[in-house]
């Protein structure tokens, strides 16, 4: 039952039954509607990259009009095999709120705490940033992380409900190093004295400048050290 139908039932009751005793309906009922409103909830991002590679997620926090924690707490699961680092930074709304994260773990299992030396709550936003490295290790394409043991505290210390979800990264494959896959000059032949512009072909596009060594095996032949594609 939303806000709006709880007003209006409790409306109806003081029409009704006209005493004092409809008062305290109604601060039952509004009361019900604050506690069993949206709670808190945190929530990590998905993503994507390669084998090798390190992938940011981000941790966000959304209060969902309720007063924001003054610390959070949570615990990130995932298989050892599939992620062989990970590492944790304040996302801007922990930077806001003067918090910083203190995480330690190993074997699939990296608990944080998140937490400030003064009474500032976090509004909705980013909390934290995660860093995961995917290894090489597992042929996995899909590698889930769960977001387990969410806890939050108020500023006067007592416990706020938190619902936390996790996220994927999914892995794609690298690219492959390009490699020389051809050598064409025009003219083809040369009687000597003579010059011939060649081109040197790859077997795929290269993200920066790459150097092919070229060399000569005939005396008579000069050509440059290397060229750059």
């Amino acid at each position: 039952m939303g806000t709006s139908t709880t007003r209006t039932v409790v409306l109806q009751l003081f029409l009704r039954i006209g005493n004092k005793s409809c008062i305290f309906i109604a601060l039952a009922l509004l009361s019900a509607a604050v506690a069993f409103g949206q709670g808190v909830s945190l929530q990590l991002a998905s993503g994507s990259g390669a084998l090798g590679e390190t992938v940011s997620l981000n941790l966000t926090l959304d209060n969902h009009g309720n007063p924001g924690p003054a610390a959070l707490e949570w615990t990130f699961t995932y298989s050892s095999s599939e992620f062989s680092a990970v590492s944790v930074s304040a996302g801007s709304s922990a930077t806001a709120a003067g918090k910083s994260p203190t995480c330690s773990g190993s074997n699939g299992s990296y608990k944080c705490l998140l937490m400030g030396l003064n009474s500032n709550t976090m509004a909705d936003g980013v909390v934290a940033v995660a860093s995961f490295t995917v290894s090489a290790a597992s042929g996995s394409t899909s590698r889930a992380i769960q977001l387990t043991n969410v806890l939050g505290a108020s500023v006067l210390g007592d416990a706020i409900p938190i619902t936390g979800s996790g996220g994927t990264v999914t892995v794609g494959t690298p690219p492959s190093t390009p490699q020389l896959s051809g050598l064409s000059c025009n003219p083809a032949s040369v009687v000597t004295p003579g010059t011939t512009n060649c081109t040197v072909s790859l077997t795929a596009a290269t993200s920066s400048d790459a150097s092919v060594v070229v060399v000569s095996d005939h005396s008579a032949v000069t050509v440059p050290s290397s060229v750059t594609v």
